[in-house]
């Protein structure tokens, strides 16, 4: 199981870092019209939604900086920000980093049973 999964998290990853490298950086920072966030943001919220609900799942630290929690967390948007983001080359380095940090902490942690709370959290938090 564990190398299934850790399998198709590198692909979606490596997948939505070619794509961000691949894009115009200027459009990075658009908003469009009826949306609340960018790309930028978008990316962003990937990285911490990530370091939220994973690390702290195997029972370890948060990776990515208090900054990103702050200004990347779900109810959030650049059109709030009254701080700089982080630019998209340095979102694209901690997308990378992450992968790596990512799969190595699920390297054998991915077929253990979760406590029932951590399982509740997973499904109904939010609802």
């Amino acid at each position: 199981m564990d190398n299934n999964m850790i399998s198709q998290f590198n692909d979606v990853r490596n997948r939505t870092i070619a794509f961000v490298k691949g894009m115009n950086s200027d459009i990075a920072h658009i908003v469009p019209d009826g949306f609340n966030n960018n790309i930028l943001w978008n990316v962003g919220h990937i990285i911490v939604a990530c370091d939220h609900w994973i690390f702290p799942k195997l029972k370890q630290i948060h990776r990515v900086t208090h900054h990103y929690h702050l200004i990347f967390r779900k109810g959030t948007s650049p059109k709030t920000w009254e701080v700089d983001p982080p630019n998209i080359h340095e979102l694209i380095d901690v997308l990378k980093k992450q992968l790596v940090e990512i799969t190595d902490a699920c390297l054998g942690n991915l077929d253990k049973k979760l406590p029932a709370f951590v399982r509740k959290s997973l499904f109904f938090e939010g609802a």
